[in-house]
């Protein structure tokens, strides 16, 4: 078959899935529930098949609702302008301050003289770096920080390369950054709202106030055990180069001819470093400023860029440099793969599978255990860590505690399946698709990581119960 043709070979398979999965029997899903899957089988088919670009397929969820009507149409819209799209938004202000200023190639040289250009060592450090900064920050703003960072170290490594963010080098890189993100985000209560939500669920079942570092603690084990365990097989994967262009002593020397740190560059870096640091002390300013949270002050801090001078009494950023360096593509897939997680949630058809769970009745306990998380795991990577959670923990605290058993192992157990998600451009996944990670490739790698996963929380669960 012609490349010509092949576009509407997948528009059509993409729309006989659709249409498949929308004529389910009634028994099994109500119709909005049909037309909420259906809807994002059709994107997922087509952000793989890419019959169109990615970011098209992001509107189906507004296409599809406006001829169907399952779901309010307000809350589909508001997915498009959501608080994780501020932030990106804003974030991408500073990258142009970076950009235009030039502290983007002094970072990236920076990084490759500290780390290295072994691919290997810059995915450990990557891995680790992302993880250790979302126990502590949203994970939107862990991988919105470090994901274009980390394109433009590989873009200046590899700049003699015709597309040298298209390499699996740097698909690699990405996928370190985004999968340390989703994993160490549930060290602490303070990696993100899913945590919150499980604690308060926890203190609603005890009746008694859940202490953050007894959460830390219990989350340890898992974390330790996962993280090594996925660092360990991405570290398997071979990539197409071994090591970034360049030598560290030459990065070093290419670094020493920069200079002295000029003006507009200091000021892109403090506006980005206090941008991170308002959103890790949030808790100091919350009662202050209430509505200043993570995901605005990126935005406050690059609207303050078009008023601060830079270099010859110019703005540090005018609007034709930030509009050029917008990725309004991965701003509208991000905002897609929102509205179609949402719809899973809102449609009763993420419930219609927790109940389905339920009606089974299953004995064993070990089982049980297994099912809720490959059910956290599957929303996580449909819909996000946050829907996941608020979903699948109170089915699991009901059937437990109706089987007159202990909750909580089974609670902490699932509340990690539900931040492990790998494949699925959905959530955060779709910020280094935006900076080139290719989703064939996060969609293979991504499921044999969660193959690996249910392995390793297989053997954690003989040790919880």
């Amino acid at each position: 078959m012609g490349k010509r043709a092949r576009p509407y070979l997948h528009l059509a398979l993409g729309l006989i899935l659709f249409t498949l999965i929308a004529l389910l029997p009634e028994a099994l899903f109500s119709r909005e529930a049909r037309f909420a899957l259906a809807t994002l089988a059709l994107m997922v088919y087509w952000w793989i098949a890419r019959p169109v670009h990615i970011a098209v397929t992001a509107f189906l969820p507004i296409v599809v609702n406006a001829v169907f009507k399952f779901a309010p149409m307000d809350g589909v819209l508001a997915d498009y302008f959501s608080q994780i799209a501020v932030l990106l938004i804003g974030a991408h202000i500073l990258i142009a301050c970076f950009i235009g200023s030039g502290l983007d190639r002094r970072l990236a040289l920076r990084v490759l003289t500290l780390i290295g250009p072994s691919v290997k060592r810059q995915l450990a450090v990557w891995f680790a770096l992302a993880a250790l900064m979302s126990a502590f920050l949203p994970n939107a703003v862990v991988a919105a920080t470090l994901c274009p960072i980390a394109a433009s170290m590989v873009r200046f490594s590899l700049s003699d390369r015709e597309e040298p963010t298209s390499t699996k080098a740097s698909f690699l890189i990405q996928l370190a950054i985004v999968w340390g993100t989703s994993l160490g985000g549930f060290a602490t209560p303070l990696g993100g709202a899913m945590n919150l939500i499980t604690i308060n669920y926890i203190e609603s079942y005890t009746g008694t106030e859940f202490m953050y570092a007894a959460w830390t603690l219990k989350m340890l084990p898992y974390i330790l055990v996962l993280c090594l365990g996925i660092c360990g097989y991405m570290l398997s994967i071979k990539p197409d180069v071994a090591a970034l262009s360049g030598s560290r002593a030459y990065f070093k020397g290419e670094y020493r001819k920069l200079g002295k740190m000029k003006r507009a560059e200091l000021l892109a870096l403090v506006l980005f470093t206090l941008s991170v640091l308002l959103a890790f002390t949030r808790p100091l300013y919350e009662k202050l400023m209430p509505e200043l949270k993570p995901y605005y002050v990126f935005l406050v801090a690059g609207v303050a860029a078009f008023f601060l001078p830079g270099e010859g009494k110019k703005p540090l950023v005018t609007w034709e440099l930030a509009s050029k360096h917008m990725n309004w593509g991965l701003i509208l897939l991000f905002s897609g793969g929102l509205a179609a997680g949402n719809l899973i949630i809102v449609t009763g058809a993420a419930d219609a599978v927790a109940r389905t769970l339920a009606a089974l009745n299953i004995q064993s306990v070990y089982l049980l255990m297994l099912l809720f998380a490959a059910l956290g795991m599957f929303l996580a990577n449909t819909s996000s860590n946050t829907a996941a959670v608020a979903v699948v923990i109170p089915v699991v605290i009901g059937i437990t505690s109706g089987m007159k058993l202990d909750p909580l192992p089974y609670v902490f157990l699932t509340s990690v399946a539900c931040n492990c998600a790998y494949a699925l451009p959905t959530s955060i996944r779709a910020i280094p698709v935006g900076y080139g990670l290719d989703i064939k490739y996060m969609l293979k790698k991504g499921m044999v990581a969660i193959g690996l996963t249910m392995l390793m929380l297989a053997v954690l669960a003989l040790v919880a119960i």
